[in-house]
């Protein structure tokens, strides 16, 4: 089964958004997507989004898969 091509490139485009965000390799407290310790993040650490709030690289991700706003105050996030 393939992905049709919208939904590709929109996830193409995430994936480039969320790496090209600053990563975060100290963060304390939790992902307020996933409610884990920012401290144990896996698969590519934590990522800091344009109005400064951090999240998990997968979880942040998944997020913006879905719509383009930080979780928590909704910001607008663009790339």
């Amino acid at each position: 089964m393939t992905m049709p091509e919208n939904l590709l490139s929109r996830h193409q485009a995430v994936v480039r958004l969320v790496s090209d965000m600053p990563a975060v390799n100290h963060a304390t407290g939790s992902c307020s997507i996933c409610m884990e310790s920012l401290s144990e993040s896996e698969g590519g650490g934590s990522r800091q989004v344009s109005c400064g709030h951090v999240y998990h690289h997968d979880c942040i991700t998944d997020w913006l898969l879905n719509g383009n706003s930080c979780p928590l105050c909704r910001h607008e996030i663009s790339g």
